[in-house]
């Protein structure tokens, strides 16, 4: 991948060395990176609280039918 940035635009913020691999990637404007771990940690409990709803969804099923 090359990078698509102007040099005039990073030097003098990025140090560089000798035989060192330059490398950049591009950020997606529509994503808050300053909230994303706390967006994955609610999705995550989201998800969490979901597969232990379906559980015991079935664990009730089960045991009527055992009955």
């Amino acid at each position: 991948m090359d990078i698509t940035v102007s040099k005039s635009i990073y030097t003098g913020f990025i140090k560089e060395y000798e035989g060192a691999t330059l490398m950049h990637c591009e950020l997606n404007p529509a994503i808050r990176y300053t909230e994303f771990t706390a967006v994955v940690r609610r999705q995550k409990q989201l998800m969490m609280r979901l597969v232990q709803k379906k559980y015991d969804e079935i664990k009730v099923k089960r045991s009527q039918r055992l009955t």
